[in-house]
């Protein structure tokens, strides 16, 4: 069976599988120099499918972009979801349903020259269970 234990104390199963995450066109991946407090900043957006396999709603409450030598510095970011009437916020994906996403991520200073695509050493999204969903290598073009 593909059930654990996890925080919802004794007896509480939930899904040690919950998602499957697709990968749109290479248009889809994107960054550009952007900033903070003026100063240069890297802003890193990548669009997704994501599909909820368990058999109870799904939320993504964390992501993080691994980078640098065996992906030892990250950055946490934001993930939006599709939801009722193709509204995007943190929005439940339920049993059996593909929805898409945007993740939003901001290094600072930046780690890559303008004009050079930026690979990430992985994309991580983290669901409500604990699980951890990981994408690896994902090329970033700059616009």
């Amino acid at each position: 069976m593909n059930k654990r234990i996890f925080l919802g104390g004794p007896g509480v199963e939930t899904p040690r599988e919950s998602l499957r995450i697709a990968l749109k066109n290479e248009n889809a991946y994107w960054w550009h120099m952007g900033g903070m407090s003026g100063n240069p900043a890297m802003q890193i957006v990548g669009d997704f499918f994501i599909t909820n396999i368990s058999d109870r709603p799904v939320r993504l409450p964390q992501m993080e972009l691994r980078y640098g030598l065996w992906g030892r510095k990250k950055v946490h970011g934001a993930i939006i979801v599709e939801g009722p009437n193709s509204y995007y916020g943190m929005y439940d994906i339920e049993p059996n349903d593909t929805r898409d996403s945007r993740a939003d991520f901001w290094i600072f200073p930046p780690v890559q020259q303008a004009n050079r695509p930026f690979v990430a050493h992985s994309v991580v999204f983290y669901d409500q269970f604990g699980n951890r969903h990981t994408l690896k290598k994902l090329r970033f073009r700059y616009t």
